[in-house]
């Protein structure tokens, strides 16, 4: 006698698919913090707004339930946060198809949202000074300080918020940009001249601190500030900017003084050779005619073409 023995096994849901997939991502350690932060808030936003596809198996979800979704969610989300769940939606799909549970991505054939990047705000030098100064009368000091050090180093703000006073030497004329994991692209450390404006500001938050600081401290008391200058930025009429807009005004003033485009890029932390640097900040600064009036140069010596002899036309005689 033979006997048959039937095991029943769950399909798999998309909750399941999910977790294993940040299971793999933790384990990277190419990936940092704040993208493995960012992985987590998607992921949960695509659950959230797809009622009941936590606990739908894998197998049951189709290609216009994916279509339905897009078209809900393009109603309600900017087209880059709408980009950033459809990726995460279709990488979960594509583990789900890799281990063999569905034949076909449902949602491998719908087509990114085309996301038309808008240029970043660049605050000019008058702007930048009438921050501070609305900063300075309603005495946010440390928020002066932390502007102040954005736009004079170049640095991002995971970068400036780790700067401690040993990663200054005023003798070389260097400081280091620390390797801060979530900041720093790609984890690359590296040593920047010390600016003259940068210098000045750092020898006024040494006087102002009290006596007996440490190499350990760091050289800002706060982190963040973006409350801070909504008051003194509305008041002095500026745009509304990030301080992240703080870097690409620093890389604008480089540009503007001559520096070359590998070297600005050295500073900033990318090593590309200037190639970003010229695609972003190029086009601010250049007009095409101011461009063209400098195109002046002549060769010195100059050829002197001999006269040319009178022109004779043949004469015909009428007959």
């Amino acid at each position: 006698m033979h006997y048959t023995y039937v095991v029943k096994t769950r399909m798999q849901t998309f909750g399941d698919i999910a977790e294993q997939y940040l299971k793999t991502v933790r384990a990277d350690r190419r990936v940092k913090r704040t993208t493995l932060a960012q992985y987590q808030c998607y992921l949960a936003s695509v659950q959230r707004h797809w009622p009941g596809l936590a606990d739908t198996p894998v197998g049951a979800i189709t290609r216009k339930d994916c279509q339905h979704w897009v078209a809900a969610r393009k109603k309600l989300v900017q087209p880059h946060h709408l980009y950033a769940e459809l990726a995460m939606l279709k990488r979960i799909l594509r583990l789900a198809q890799q281990r063999g549970l569905i034949a076909d991505d449902p949602a491998g054939r719908i087509r990114h949202l085309r996301i038309e990047r808008t240029r970043p705000f660049i605050p000019s030098r008058h702007q930048f000074t009438s921050i501070i100064v609305a900063l300075g009368a309603l005495g946010c000091h440390r928020a002066v300080d932390l502007v102040e050090l954005l736009a004079y180093s170049g640095m991002r703000l995971p970068e400036a918020a780790a700067l401690k006073w040993a990663d200054i030497d005023f003798d070389d004329g260097t400081f280091f940009v620390r390797d801060t994991n979530h900041g720093t692209r790609k984890g690359r450390s590296r040593r920047v001249p010390l600016f003259p404006a940068m210098r000045v500001l750092l020898q006024r938050l040494q006087k102002r601190r009290p006596v007996g600081i440490k190499p350990g401290d760091r050289v800002l008391l706060t982190r963040d500030c973006k409350r801070a200058i909504e008051l003194p930025r509305r008041s002095a009429g500026v745009p509304e900017f990030t301080l992240h807009c703080l870097r690409h005004f620093f890389a604008v003033n480089a540009i503007t003084q001559g520096i070359d485009y590998e070297l600005i890029a050295a500073w900033m932390g990318y090593t590309d050779g200037g190639l970003r640097v010229a695609r972003l900040y190029a086009e601010f600064h250049q007009d095409p005619k101011e461009m063209a009036e400098r195109m002046t140069y002549m060769a010195e010596a100059r050829y002197e073409a001999p006269p040319m002899p009178p022109l004779r036309l043949p004469s015909f005689k009428l007959r």
